[in-house]
């Protein structure tokens, strides 16, 4: 016997699982794309503190 309740609920339960993938693969891609930018940043910063403690140490002299 087919039964209309029974398919309806494993597509049901089938969506659900699908979206719970999916939601936790936009969370890690998120964090990720967050921490190339927090690199990125870094990076900069590094750069820019190069140049200040070089412009200093030629005062210096």
């Amino acid at each position: 016997m087919f039964s209309w309740t029974s398919m309806i609920a494993q597509m049901v339960f089938l969506g659900l699982i699908l979206l719970f993938f999916f939601s936790l693969y936009r969370f890690v891609k998120g964090i990720v794309d967050r921490s190339k930018v927090s690199n990125d940043t870094l990076r900069r910063l590094e750069q820019k503190m190069d140049t200040l403690i070089d412009q200093q140490n030629d005062q210096r002299k």
